[in-house]
């Protein structure tokens, strides 16, 4: 007995209509409304289940069966049943390397035949980057990006910014590190000058890293190690830092060029349950982060740091509460480049960049996000809408041996637009003092 199936990409019909509804800024059902997808009877002969004997792959021009295989995640001898082979289709169409595929199957009585045909994807994508920036205004450059990179799911990207600071970046992603299921593997170099905006010094520095990261469910851990060096390029007066509840020395330091090279190696563990990471509606985000930094230019330290997000959906209307907390410590001093400067959208919203600096910091935030549409255009995550959101953010920073004082405060309501992986937010905040300001970003900043 045998049986056939052609299922064809939902890419095309999902993302025209979302077009056509961006574009016209209407919500109206007629226009978005979807067909729904194509079924089809798997055949098991009355049982639940049968042995996977084969899988036949088609089209695959560049990408290595390997890849396909794994992206499927089904075992040859292992049951195979209809959710089974439907949750395959689902996970190599979301894989973004194919721009098609169809699925065949033949079955006898003891196995089923799986026959995979794919029409793969472009693979370079290149274009400008537009980016703003609270720090050095904007950023303009380019990018190009190589996706499926050697046919291994890699993926290859190379940024350079040429306007206000001069960056270059690159970074490889490798999924299936050593063939195994969940690791992957993470490398990037990049460089940077600009002015350094926090001290009147202009600045030089380039860093090279590689990471692994090995996923089980929601949990997963992490290391890394990073080679790197930062060059203060210009002599500047400052005043010294609040260390020891002391004073610090009337008049400013002078602080001369120099440049610091260093090394760092770092862990993480944590859990990671939110619905998706561009728009969480449900879930938590928890890590804990341990850096050692070592240099023979400044006294090595270790800073450790925790990252808290919960994501609550309300039982109204689709309401998300969103809560944040960040805190990080240190057992001495840092170098410059690793100082924090709270202040302004990604910390404390309403208050300028710098408003409070230090070595030692804490970040509260919270969230009431009312999403008035979202539509998602793809399971990973994906999606486009607005929303309208209220907040409230809490902070402070201190240098090591001093005490933290009073949080700096603030409150107010935005605006935010999601346009794939992209959130723009548009903000009113007032702190604690009375002060409005305006507030705009290129990302939530949890």
């Amino acid at each position: 007995m045998s049986a056939s199936l052609k299922w064809r990409s939902l890419a095309a019909p999902v993302l025209i209509p979302v077009l056509v509804c961006v574009m016209a800024g209407s919500l109206a059902v007629p226009v978005c409304a979807q067909s729904a997808p194509e079924t089809f009877s798997f055949p098991l002969h009355d049982r639940e289940s049968l042995a996977l004997g084969q899988v036949i792959i088609h089209g695959n021009h560049h990408t290595d069966e390997t890849v396909i295989l794994r992206i499927m995640g089904l075992g040859i001898g292992e049951p195979v049943t209809q959710k089974d082979v439907e949750a395959a289709w689902d996970r190599l169409e979301d894989s973004g390397f194919f721009r098609t595929v169809d699925v065949d199957y033949d079955d006898t009585e003891d196995e089923a035949v799986l026959e995979i045909t794919v029409e793969e994807d472009l693979k370079t994508y290149y274009g400008p980057i537009v980016r703003y920036d609270r720090r050095f205004k904007y950023l303009l450059g380019a990018y190009v990006e190589q996706r499926n990179f050697r046919g291994h799911g890699e993926n290859l990207r190379i940024e350079g910014i040429g306007l206000y600071a001069q960056q270059g970046h690159l970074t490889w992603d490798r999924p299936w590190f050593l063939g195994r299921t969940g690791l992957s593997a993470h490398l990037e170099a990049g460089y940077e000058q600009a002015d350094f905006a926090f001290r009147p010094t202009r600045f030089r520095k380039w860093e090279a890293a590689a990471a692994i990261r090995n996923a089980w469910g929601p949990f997963f851990a992490a290391a890394g190690v990073a080679r790197g060096s930062f060059e203060q390029r210009d002599d500047y007066a400052w005043a010294l830092p609040l260390r020891d509840n002391d004073p610090p020395a009337p008049g400013a330091a002078a602080y001369s060029a120099h440049t610091e090279g260093y090394w760092r190696v770092e862990g993480a563990v944590g859990v990671d349950s939110r619905s998706n990471p561009y728009y969480p509606r449900r879930g938590v985000f928890l890590e804990a982060r341990l850096r050692s930094w070592s240099s023979d230019d400044f006294a090595s330290y270790l800073e450790s740091s925790l990252d808290g997000r919960v994501f609550v959906p309300l039982p109204w209307k689709h309401h998300i509460l969103a809560v944040h907390a960040w805190g990080r410590s240190t057992d001495g001093p840092t170098q410059l480049d690793n100082t924090l400067f709270f202040g302004g959208p990604e910390t404390v919203r309403g208050y300028p960049f710098g408003q409070r600096e230090g070595e030692h910091g804490y970040l509260l935030s919270a969230e009431y996000r009312v999403p008035l549409f979202l539509m998602p255009i793809s399971p990973q995550g994906e999606l486009v809408g607005v929303g309208i959101h209220f907040f409230g953010d809490a902070g402070d920073a201190w240098f090591d041996g001093d005490d933290p004082g009073r949080a700096i405060q603030s409150a107010g309501a935005g605006l935010h637009l999601n346009l794939d992986t992209l959130q723009l937010r548009f903000e009113a905040a007032r702190t604690s003092s009375g002060k409005w300001g305006f507030e705009f970003m290129d990302r939530f900043n949890f």
